[in-house]
């Protein structure tokens, strides 16, 4: 018997429930209600700008991140996806 070949609708789903790198990260500021923190770059010193959606900060439900963060604070944050901006534009 030969084995199933997977759905490829499947495997993308799959791909996405992965879970992504721990990443120690620092608090940057506040975007609305999102938080946008410093990603530091391993072995290249400069720093990328990352973005945490409110939904994604914490199960308990805030008005604001920052009842939960504040500012040069260090935190472990699971990367899932990629954000291109620009701190400070």
């Amino acid at each position: 018997m030969s084995e199933p070949v997977p759905d490829p609708r499947l495997q993308s789903l799959l791909n996405k429930l992965r879970p992504g790198s721990v990443r120690r990260v620092t608090v940057a500021g506040f975007d609305g209600v999102d938080v946008l923190v410093l990603l530091e770059q391993s072995g290249e010193g400069g720093r990328e700008v990352g973005r945490i959606p409110q939904d994604e900060v914490s199960i308990r439900r805030t008005s604001h991140p920052s009842e939960i963060f504040r500012i040069g604070q260090h935190i472990e944050a699971e990367e899932i996806g990629r954000w291109r901006g620009q701190l400070g534009s």
